[in-house]
């Protein structure tokens, strides 16, 4: 008899991590019905089938318990609006884990979340979220690449996600592309990078680039300043900063879509089937002072892949 997909979904997401149930703090389970979360309990591993019971009764997964599970009430309290709900548990551990969720914040400083949803017919998705240490930043040194600041002087700078694109960045006329992975076995591509093929379940999964150029898909405008976590130059105490910019999806050949923001094009002046390429531009600058690149996309020809 095959295991629930919600097993096979939290052992995936742990060894991908590198970290057991046993370390992680605050959780977000699928809550359809208040027996569903009983049930995720034991299936992501945060404790065995049939102790549900006694740590309900000693409020081990209330805010202030040992195993905080649903601190913003879940789906019973929020809904459940189809492709958004993960989000949401996403973003109610990210205020957990930066001491953020305000009433709602579970004691101590809890460094490891997970949230998981469930769905027809026997889909499981479990994502693990934690507070490990940002990816060691690259110097301009260690690139050869110059980027002066105001003074003249040279900054640190490292990807905003580890694997996402080339890096370091390749000298021009050469350009960026993106990093996705494709299936040994059937022979499927994603992005970003992933341990297990979503089609087939395969883990041979191979380091592939992306092509460079594509078309726009579709797209949408953001009018109005991103909430947290959003953490982007622009700033609720800085709102002047913020001017609408469009994010679509890119068709890069046969391949897959890929979202992402468009650069150096003025949202009106979009258009189905443009042709896009890849660019890495500055996203924010950390504490320190370190740049952080994303990628994004802009009409081809319309300028150098990174500023």
């Amino acid at each position: 008899m095959s295991r629930p997909p919600t097993v096979d979904a939290a052992v995936a997401a742990f060894e991908a991590a590198g970290i057991g149930p046993g370390d992680v703090d605050v959780a977000q389970l699928q809550d359809t019905d208040a027996g569903a979360e009983i049930i995720h309990m034991a299936e992501v591993g945060l404790c065995k089938d049939g102790e549900q019971e006694a740590l309900l009764d000693r409020g081990e997964t209330t805010i202030g318990g040992r195993m905080p599970i649903n601190t913003d009430g879940g789906l019973i309290a929020n809904g459940e609006p189809i492709g958004a709900s993960g989000l949401r548990q996403v973003h109610e551990l990210t205020l957990q884990l930066r001491g953020q969720a305000g009433p709602r914040q579970v004691p101590g400083t809890p460094r490891v979340g997970l949230a998981h949803l469930y769905g027809a017919p026997g889909t499981s998705g479990v994502t693990i979220v934690t507070t490990c240490p940002a990816t060691p930043t690259t110097t301009v040194a260690d690139t050869d690449r110059d980027r002066p600041t105001d003074r003249g002087a040279r900054m640190p700078t490292r990807p905003i996600s580890e694997g996402l694109f080339t890096w370091p960045l390749p000298e021009p006329p050469e350009a960026p592309t993106l990093l996705g992975s494709r299936c040994e076995a059937c022979g499927a591509v994603t992005f970003p990078q992933s341990p297990g093929c979503p089609r087939c379940g395969e883990d041979r999964m191979a380091t592939v680039e992306l092509p460079r150029q594509g078309t726009l898909y579709t797209w949408t405008t953001q009018e109005f300043l991103p909430k947290l976590p959003y953490l982007g130059p622009e700033t609720p105490e800085t709102p002047e900063t913020f001017s609408p910019w469009a994010v679509g999806y890119v068709e890069l050949g046969d391949v897959l879509r890929v979202e992402g923001r468009l650069y150096d094009v003025d949202p009106e002046q979009l258009d189905f089937g443009i042709p896009v390429e890849v660019v890495v531009r500055p996203f924010r600058r950390d504490e320190d002072g370190t740049e952080v690149l994303t990628f994004g996309f802009a009409p081809v020809g319309t300028g150098a892949p990174t500023n």
